[in-house]
């Protein structure tokens, strides 16, 4: 499901909302009115989960921005001279995903998997997921994965390999619940925090050293 499927959703709910309205004003049943209740507090839900606030993105080719609202559970140094940075992503954060550098999408792979709960280790392995592949201009590889969380069964992505994109532009979104895993190369400056609060196009993760 793309974004414009989202807004459309939210304009089905909210013109359906609209005729209960007229619908309970010209009855005034209780069924009526019950109905109405329902859908304006279900359309105000999704108005807040697909959110999608006003970010200013300042551009810098030396740094990575956050892809993603959330909490940093983890950060891991890999063997492979790598660095893994977990986010989890709450019912209650933006669930809408920026691009974290400018640069190409050289690959995107998709995989199926299970549905567990997003802030467990094991939905870094076995969860559904979409990792993307940007190559930035100096040649390094930055990885980011969108991981579907308990509650959430379905990621949106609307990249496509080739694609050249810009820093803090909007690509996606993974709604109710969610994790972001964010993979670096180890000789970066890391500047992200365990268990700070990260929001995306806004909090840098790291510093690109210039070799």
């Amino acid at each position: 499901m793309n974004l414009n499927r989202y807004n459309l959703f939210l304009l089905i709910i909210g013109i359906m909302g609209f005729v209960s309205l007229i619908i309970s004003l010209r009855t005034k049943t209780r069924i009526s009115i019950v109905f109405l209740c329902i859908f304006i507090a279900v359309f105000l839900l999704l108005l807040f989960f697909f959110r999608n606030p006003y970010r200013k993105v300042t551009i810098n080719k030396n740094r990575i921005l956050a892809p993603c609202d959330g909490k940093i559970i983890g950060i891991e140094r890999r063997e492979n001279d790598r660095i893994e940075i977990y986010v989890f992503l709450s019912i209650f954060d933006v669930h809408r995903f920026r691009n974290p550098v400018s640069g190409e999408v050289v690959n995107i792979e998709y995989k199926k998997g299970k549905f567990y709960k997003a802030f467990n280790r094991a939905a870094l392995k076995e969860n559904e997921s979409n990792k993307i592949t940007y190559k930035i201009g100096n040649g390094d590889m930055i990885y980011t994965t969108q991981i579907a969380g308990y509650i959430a069964r379905r990621i949106s992505c609307n990249l496509r390999e080739g694609d050249m994109v810009q820093q803090g532009d909007l690509f996606g979104m993974i709604s109710f619940g969610s994790g972001c895993l964010i993979d670096i190369p180890s000789n970066y400056i890391l500047k992200a925090k365990l268990h700070s609060k990260i929001k995306a196009g806004k909090n840098i993760i790291a510093e690109i050293t210039e070799d």
